[in-house]
C-alpha cells in the first residue's frame, strides 16, 4: 500500500500518528501537496483525491473535476490566489473608469 493510501484510509502515518483532519497535515508546503495529490493515479485514486473536502472548503459547487484540478494542480496554490486578486483588482478599475466616463459625459452634455 503507498503512502498515499495509507493517509487516505485513516491508518497511521509514519510519524505514529492518527491524522484527523485536513488541518493538521502540512499541505501547505506546496511541493509536498503536489506530489500527493496530484502524482497519485492523477484522478480519483479510489479516494477521489479528498475532491469533496476541497469542493466544500474552496467553495467550488458547481465547477467539476477538471477546474480543481487545474486550479490545485497546475499552478501553485497562492499564484492562483494572487492572480484571483489581480482579477478582482482589474474588475474593480474598469468599474470606476467606466463610473468615471459616464459622469465625464454627463457633466459635459
Amino acid at each position: 500500500m503507498t503512502e498515499f493510501k495509507r493517509r487516505y484510509c485513516g491508518k497511521r502515518n509514519f510519524d505514529g500518528y492518527k491524522r484527523r483532519s485536513y488541518d493538521e497535515s502540512s499541505y501547505d508546503d506546496i511541493s509536498k501537496y503536489k506530489r500527493r495529490i496530484c502524482g497519485y493515479k492523477r484522478r480519483y485514486c479510489g479516494y477521489k483525491l479528498r475532491y469533496d473536502e476541497y469542493k466544500r472548503r474552496y467553495c467550488i459547487y458547481k465547477r467539476g473535476y477538471d477546474e480543481y484540478k487545474r486550479r490545485y494542480c497546475g499552478c501553485k496554490r497562492h499564484n492562483y490566489e494572487l492572480r484571483q486578486y489581480d482579477e478582482i483588482q482589474t474588475t474593480l478599475w474598469r468599474l470606476a473608469t467606466m463610473l468615471w466616463r459616464s459622469t465625464y459625459i454627463a457633466m459635459t452634455n
